[in-house]
């Protein structure tokens, strides 16, 4: 009875991601949602690793928000069970990114704010973010710019505070016909994803070579509480800025091409800014 009781616990994970109970931890974690998060298939394993395929967030009309064709986290399901606030390192491949900036909010807003402001406290988790697409879609101005190429690595801190980060990737123009959540072509759960961290920086610093690449970072911060951030860009186009104006009802908008290399400081003393910028085309419009 030990022996049969013991084979049952071994399986009971390769059974249950193949009933309804799959995407129960995902609706745990994202509880508050005003929407949805499904998935179609996993794989868990109670030592080494749990996977997602195909996890789509969906607004309350069904619309999907968030598509993420592989979600991969290194911790298998003891050491989740044991520390649920510690996730490790979690990886995203491939996620797309549907955002409609109105003047009051955006459409990814509307989904997750009520869920961050349930969430009672932060988790320690290590993200990283391979090849990421975002659409950002400006509905005052009827204008659209997608983020691709995007690759991201951070460490939140189970206090909240983020630790060292990174982020990169190309900002161009876009024909606003992007759709979010088509099929995924990651290789089948129970093929793990292999989570290397050194592939941040390399990936990084090829995106910013090409035209409207920026790559932004920050180490740790120091034992005093200050931060260093750099900042740099390559035939960045500024006309994006219409985003932001429309998101935060800024009066002005700003365009141009710029080539950027700042480090910025921020201590005690205030902030300071240092390296070089390049502007060409500059405006500043209504």
């Amino acid at each position: 009875m030990a022996a049969a009781a013991a084979a049952i616990v071994a399986v009971a994970p390769a059974v249950l991601v193949h009933t309804p109970l799959r995407d129960r931890p995902l609706a745990l974690a994202f509880a508050g949602i005003d929407g949805s998060i499904t998935s179609t298939a996993a794989s868990w394993r109670w030592v080494g690793g749990v996977e997602y395929r195909d996890v789509v967030l969906r607004d309350r009309s069904g619309r999907a928000a968030v598509f993420v064709p592989r979600l991969a986290l290194d911790r298998g399901l003891l050491r989740l069970a044991v520390d649920p606030k510690s996730l490790g390192t979690v990886r995203l491949v491939d996620p797309e990114v549907l955002v409609e900036v109105r003047g009051d909010g955006s459409s990814l807003e509307d989904v997750v704010a009520p869920w961050l402001a349930a969430t009672a406290r932060p988790v320690a988790i290590e993200l990283e973010v391979v090849n990421g697409t975002v659409e950002l879609v400006d509905t005052v101005h009827r204008v659209a710019w997608r983020l691709s190429d995007v690759i991201a690595a951070g460490s939140l801190q189970a206090d909240g505070s983020l630790a060292g980060w990174t982020a990169a990737g190309r900002l161009r123009h876009s024909d606003g016909a992007a759709v979010v959540g088509h099929p995924s072509a990651a290789p089948p759960p129970g093929e793990p994803v292999q989570l290397d961290r050194a592939t941040i920086p390399a990936a990084a610093a090829a995106v910013l070579v090409r035209d409207g690449g920026w790559s932004i970072s920050s180490p740790p911060a120091a034992a005093d509480g200050g931060r260093t951030i750099t900042l740099a860009t390559n035939r960045l186009p500024l006309g994006a800025s219409t985003i932001v104006a429309t998101r935060f009802g800024q009066p002005y908008v700003v365009d141009g091409i710029a080539d950027l290399r700042l480090d910025v400081s921020l201590d005690a003393t205030g902030r300071h800014v240092a390296g070089e910028a390049t502007l060409e085309r500059f405006a500043v419009c209504d």
